[in-house]
């Protein structure tokens, strides 16, 4: 996956999961505790997962199959940290 696809995709989770960050913030920053840093809920994941899938479809090409394998791969690798709804806190500690 080329770096355009990824910060569009990095972009859209910290979006979904109301965190005022980017992906060059993290990412090409070398931020290496961001991933422990931000959480967000089940549900706010499921929108992400669900997101990412449509966009791979769409502008990607992938197919449905692919898309979800290759989501799960970037949820793993990229995903925030899944906490409670009562719980849940998008500052920086």
């Amino acid at each position: 996956m080329n770096d355009k696809h990824l910060k569009k995709i990095i972009d859209k989770q910290f979006k979904i999961a109301n965190i005022e960050a980017k992906f060059e913030d993290v990412c090409q920053k070398n931020q290496k505790d961001w991933l422990a840093e931000y959480t967000y809920s089940e549900e706010d994941n499921k929108k992400w997962k669900n997101w990412t899938i449509d966009y791979m479809r769409n502008k990607m090409k992938l197919t449905k199959d692919k898309a979800f394998i290759e989501t799960e791969w970037l949820n793993l690798n990229y995903g925030l940290r899944i906490i409670s709804e009562r719980k849940h806190n998008n500052k920086r500690k």
